[in-house]
């Protein structure tokens, strides 16, 4: 539990404090999200961000979005084996990276753990500022 607990609040404390942005849990009902998000797909067909931070890229991965796609996640695979999803990710077509604290693949930004937090934020703030840029460019 300590580590959903962290996963949660470091990156939505984070995004609130360093960036301004207002975070919200959406979902399409109360029950817990399932593993296979028919909503994560929608998200990423529409090119809108997809971030996950340590074990949150399992749901990246069973939601069929990172075919061929960057990404990382939890990483300590020596002290916690049963936790390890790079295995999962690379069956889902996943290209897996575990030396970078943050990975950006066009909409998708993953991150380590939550001890990578500042990169994880940097990650989504580089991804924000493209897309404001490119709106920008566009007028």
């Amino acid at each position: 539990m300590r580590f959903k607990i962290r996963e949660y609040f470091l990156p939505k404390i984070a995004l609130q404090d360093q960036l301004g942005l207002d975070v919200e849990v959406i979902s399409l009902k109360r029950d817990p999200i399932e593993i296979y998000s028919n909503f994560l797909r929608q998200i990423n067909d529409q090119k809108k961000l997809v971030a996950s931070i340590c074990r949150g890229s399992l749901l990246v991965a069973k939601s069929v979005i990172a075919k061929n796609r960057h990404l990382t996640g939890f990483h300590l695979d020596k002290e916690f084996p049963d936790l390890v999803i790079r295995p999962i990710v690379e069956a889902s077509g996943g290209i897996w990276s575990d030396d970078s604290p943050v990975v950006v693949d066009g909409n998708l930004v993953s991150s380590r753990h939550p001890n990578d937090i500042e990169h994880f934020v940097g990650g989504i703030r580089s991804w924000l500022s493209q897309q404001s840029n490119s709106k920008t460019n566009l007028k």
